[in-house]
């Protein structure tokens, strides 16, 4: 038999023999409390119209849910949902979504409050890169969850990033002044456009870690107030 068929049948079977456990997780439960109610059954006697009289007196029977560890394809089926926020989404640059100037902030308690300060010139636009909390994908281009791309505004530009849930999050920001979609470097890969990061960490002669930009998202909304710097800051 050719090894690829054979691979994929033997997948489809696992997979349905997982789903055949998990089905037999709450027949079983059922069957159980069936017989639970049966075995339970006390007698109690009494007298009614000078006769004797059995009465059968059975003990309510809570039915417990079964454990969806054993259970699997269940278990999938219980997991916290999350806001879809795709319908804001204005483009993508390769896989990662993008949503240019979003509106701002008050319509959902999900949402994370920005303020970019020392926005030099009214000129092209502010990016933030949202990462998720795994250390590895921090500040890697294909690991995006979510770019935002905001007009410049002099001074302080603000603006609302809406979340898909709470949880752990860190954000690059830089400033693309020329809109080229590009955090654009110089020489020895020296930054030639002011840039930041989520709690506003120190930069040094490397980019600080991911554990200095991480922060928390309440599922009650958060703001964060970020500082550009410039390469001559830090050099």
């Amino acid at each position: 038999m050719n090894s690829k068929l054979f691979t994929a049948i033997s997948f489809l079977a696992l997979s349905f023999g997982a789903l055949s456990l998990s089905t037999a997780a709450w027949a079983s439960s059922d069957n159980q409390v069936t017989a639970q109610a049966s075995s339970l059954a006390q007698t109690h006697s009494h007298t009614q119209a000078g006769q004797h009289v059995d009465m059968q007196m059975v003990p309510p029977v809570t039915q417990t849910t079964p454990n969806l560890a054993s259970a699997p394809v269940m278990q999938r089926l219980v997991t916290t949902k999350f806001k879809d926020i795709s319908e804001q989404y204005t483009g993508y640059e390769g896989k990662i979504p993008v949503i240019i100037n979003p509106t701002s902030c008050g319509k959902n308690r999900l949402e994370l409050s920005i303020d970019v300060d020392n926005v030099e010139k009214g000129e092209g636009s502010i990016v933030a890169d949202l990462h998720d909390n795994i250390k590895e994908n921090f500040l890697k281009g294909d690991k995006v969850l979510l770019r935002i791309r905001v007009t410049a505004t002099e001074g302080r530009t603000s603006f609302c990033i809406p979340m898909r849930e709470s949880g752990q999050y860190a954000i690059a920001f830089y400033h693309d002044k020329n809109d080229n979609k590009k955090f654009d470097k110089g020489f020895l890969g020296i930054p030639k456009e002011y840039f930041g990061m989520s709690n506003n960490p120190k930069f040094g002669l490397k980019s600080p870690d991911f554990e200095q930009a991480v922060f928390q998202m309440p599922a009650t909304g958060a703001k964060l107030v970020i500082n550009l710097r410039k390469a001559s800051d830090i050099l």
